[in-house]
């Protein structure tokens, strides 16, 4: 797999080497099963404007936390898990 400068290469290389690592070849007939994490990721992967539309929404959540638009999980739930999550919209 080729290395990547930004995520959008790392994403497009990604989706080509599962791609060609996968092409023509039954997992069942090797006697292994696909974990449900592996078929979603490649499932992502594989649809270029979902892809797009969950970075972008990723953009979006990391400025709502930077403007101080979302509550942390610690104010919703009053524990403290170590790093911060952030949920809520305020």
């Amino acid at each position: 797999m080729k290395k990547g400068k930004t995520l959008d290469e790392v994403t497009r290389n990604s989706r080509e080497a599962v791609g060609l690592h996968l092409k023509g070849k039954d997992l069942a007939e090797m006697g292994m099963r696909e974990p449900e994490s592996v078929s979603a990721t490649r499932e992502v992967l594989s649809d270029r404007q979902l892809t797009t539309r969950l970075r972008e929404l990723a953009k979006r959540i990391d400025g709502d936390v930077q403007a101080g638009k979302l509550h942390s999980m610690e104010e919703v739930f009053g524990e403290h898990s170590g790093r911060p999550r952030y949920l809520l919209l305020k």
